[in-house]
This record gives structure tokens, C-alpha cells and sequence, in this order.
């Protein structure tokens, strides 16, 4: 409901006659201060973060293709390590590209260290990989290095995804 407010307005000169306006007040509840509008809005701001947080951590999938990103990581650098541990090839493949495939092992394990790094988890494999594909030109030493790389990052690997199997 619309309260509506009779104010009379009083001529200067005597001769004048009483004007009536009618102002229409449309709010029932008191006026609020500047620090409460703000604090509510505050409230409401740190409310819906709250809940965005919230709902981010719950819908955000840490899976990639079926399987988390920690797994995944180990799985590409361990058969790009199990392509390069073949004795004779591996070596093959590395000379053959001028190095380009050794340095492609590098990136490939620096780029899964980033990203396992948050998540907590063992980064020991990666860095041996990088060691054998820095040490990749040396024949024995080379292979030695890329096998025991290989052999790392597929039983982090297999844990990974025991620790995520649903069985």
C-alpha cells in the first residue's frame, strides 16, 4: 500500500490561498545506512565465492580422457621413454633428429613436473628421464637411463590408477 503525505504549503502575502500537494512515499521500512548496504553486499559477495569455490572444487574433473592427469602424465612420458630405451633405435631416433627427440623428452617430462607439482606427486621418474635424455648420446649409458626411466614412470604409472580403480 501507497501512503500518500498532505503537505500544505502557506502563502507569503495574505491574499494567497493554502496549495495541498500530495507526495507518494513508496517505502514502509526505515532508511538504511551507507555501512549496512555495504556490509550486506559484502556478505553477499563473500557468500557466492564461497559457493563458486565450493562448486568448482566439486565439478572441476581432474581427469583426462578417463584417467587423471598424474597417470596421464606418467603414461605419455613413460612410452615416449619406452620408445627411446630400445637399444639400438632409440639411439637411432636420437642422433637421426639431430637431438630434437632428446630435447622433445626434456619438454615432455618438464611439462609433467608443472603440472604434478601441485598435486603432490612423485617426481623422481621425471627427473631421471630428463637426466637420460640430457646423457642420450652416450650408447650404454643412454639406454641404461631410459630403461630405468621407463621402468619408473610405468609403476608410478600402475599406482596411480590402482589408487583411482573403482574395483
Amino acid at each position: 500500500m501507497v501512503k500518500q503525505k498532505n503537505i500544505s504549503k502557506v502563502g507569503q502575502r495574505a491574499g494567497k490561498t493554502k496549495k495541498k500537494i500530495s507526495v507518494k512515499s513508496k517505502s514502509k521500512t526505515k532508511p538504511r545506512s551507507r555501512a549496512s548496504v555495504l556490509a550486506a553486499k559484502t556478505k553477499k559477495r563473500t557468500i557466492s565465492r564461497k559457493k563458486i569455490i565450493v562448486r568448482n572444487k566439486k565439478n572441476t574433473s581432474d581427469k583426462i580422457v578417463g584417467m587423471r592427469t598424474a597417470a596421464f602424465g606418467y603414461l605419455v612420458a613413460g612410452i615416449f621413454e619406452l620408445v627411446m630405451a630400445i637399444p639400438f633405435l632409440g639411439w637411432l631416433i636420437g642422433v637421426g633428429s639431430f637431438g630434437v627427440m632428446w630435447v622433445a623428452g626434456i619438454i615432455i617430462n618438464i611439462v609433467v613436473i608443472v603440472a604434478l607439482i601441485n598435486r603432490k606427486k612423485p617426481l623422481y621418474a621425471n627427473i631421471v628421464a630428463i637426466t637420460a635424455n640430457v646423457l642420450g648420446m652416450v650408447p650404454i649409458l643412454g639406454w641404461g637411463l631410459h630403461l630405468l626411466a621407463t621402468i619408473l614412470l610405468f609403476v608410478l604409472f600402475f599406482k596411480e590408477e590402482k589408487k583411482n580403480c573403482k574395483c
